[in-house]
């Protein structure tokens, strides 16, 4: 989980890097980021802000933990994507209000959206419950993350009940029946990389990246994303299907201050649907 998150988080840096507008906003980008990792490492601080929803006034502390955990979760919404880099460079000057403000509303949308019980049964059953801490990629620990992931659901999964699985659980999937696979480019948790090797072993298959997009794009990728899958369900040939309209997609503008981004900043970036 470390790992994907870095590989998404270092393509957003580039991202930014390559528009003209948000390199010059935030030329210091990655120094500044890596700067707030050892600042809250060290010292964490209690953050003052208001609460996203009711307005009313909070106070937290922000540890380093808590940060990299909540930046995890911010990529995978396309939308985040845009306001991340302003945020990270406010954090790095030591203004974290706008950083927990988000990260408080996207927490109590979590416990809203998210069965904890499922995923820790399907995690402790089929996946890192059953392979164990062996099985933690090395590259983990290098991420910005860390094995922060990785510790809690093996921590999680050590008092958790589990169900079997089959022993070919782990076989490649094989298969000629269509198949459309949708991935966002930035996407955290399930990288495009995994759709790549699915269609190493399913032979009747096509792979569309959302430019920019993040997690589970396939159901809020817009018009253009609808389509597609409109006309694979009724003609389900993925050869045949028209996918032009996704090169239109082209990732937003990132904010670049408190009001958005210019005009300047949007004719920088690719027309989307």
């Amino acid at each position: 989980m470390g790992a994907d998150a870095d590989i998404a988080l270092q393509h957003l840096f580039r991202r930014c890097e390559s528009q003209p507008a948000c390199q010059a906003a935030f030329p210091e980008l990655r120094v500044g980021f890596s700067e707030t990792l050892e600042r809250l490492e060290l010292d964490p601080p209690r953050v003052r802000f208001r609460h996203p929803r009711t307005g009313e006034w909070q106070e937290r502390e922000l540890d380093r933990g808590r940060f990299v955990a909540q930046i995890r979760v911010l990529l995978y919404n396309r939308e985040q994507h845009r306001v991340l880099p302003w945020m990270l460079d406010q954090a790095a000057a030591g203004g974290f209000e706008p950083f927990m403000a988000t990260a408080t509303a996207l927490e109590e949308a979590l416990v809203e959206a998210m069965t904890v019980g499922v995923t820790a049964n399907i995690l402790c059953s089929e996946d890192i419950g059953r392979h164990g801490r062996e099985a933690v990629p090395a590259d983990e620990a290098g991420s910005f993350l860390g094995t922060l992931q990785a510790d809690f659901w093996l921590a999680v999964c050590e008092d958790w009940p589990r169900y079997s699985v089959p022993p070919d659980y782990d076989d490649p999937l094989r298969s000629a029946i269509p198949t459309l696979l949708i991935s966002g480019e930035l996407d955290p948790v399930t990288p495009p990389a995994y759709g790549e090797q699915l269609l190493a072993t399913l032979t009747n298959a096509r792979h569309v990246i959302l430019p920019g997009g993040g997690h589970t794009d396939g159901f809020r990728g817009g018009h253009c994303i609808n389509r597609i899958i409109n006309r694979f369900i009724n003609e389900p040939d993925p050869q045949a299907l028209d996918t032009a309209c996704v090169e239109n997609l082209g990732p937003r503008p990132f904010f670049t201050r408190t009001t958005g981004f210019s005009l300047a900043d949007k004719g920088q970036e690719q027309h989307h649907d």
